[in-house]
């Protein structure tokens, strides 16, 4: 199945996993994906780049976990609204050193997080096969 990283809004500061958690649910039911919901340190207690490592961290993580829940390194798409928008579009910059690396959907759009990814995700998973 394709992967997916989501990193929920909040400005760095507010909002968790909790809050988030039903677009997260959204993602993974519309792109028929498996969704790995991420937090991170918050702000002001963490400062910057804190938020940025722990996504960066998490994205590799899913990668080197994904075969443990029938996940697809091959189909990946990092996601984000509002605050995680940033840091998904910065785990996708980030990761272009990885070798043999590539991202099949970046999605950073506060409202339709949700739907873009879930539709490119379907059409990856149409070229790709189950």
């Amino acid at each position: 199945m394709p992967v997916a990283g989501h990193f929920h809004g909040g400005g760095w500061v507010i909002a968790n996993l909790d809050t988030y958690e039903s677009s997260a649910m959204a993602l993974a039911h519309k792109a028929k994906a498996i969704v790995a919901s991420v937090e991170y340190r918050h702000a002001p207690e963490n400062k910057f780049p804190a938020a940025h490592d722990d996504a960066f961290a998490a994205y590799q993580w899913v990668l080197a976990n994904a075969g443990q829940f029938a996940g697809d390194t091959k189909r990946v798409a990092v996601a984000g609204e509002s605050a995680g928008g940033n840091l998904a579009a910065n785990v996708a910059i980030a990761a272009r050193g990885l070798a043999g690396h590539r991202f099949d959907a970046v999605v950073a759009d506060a409202a339709k997080a949700q739907d873009v990814a879930a539709k490119d995700l379907r059409e990856v998973s149409r070229r790709s096969g189950p």
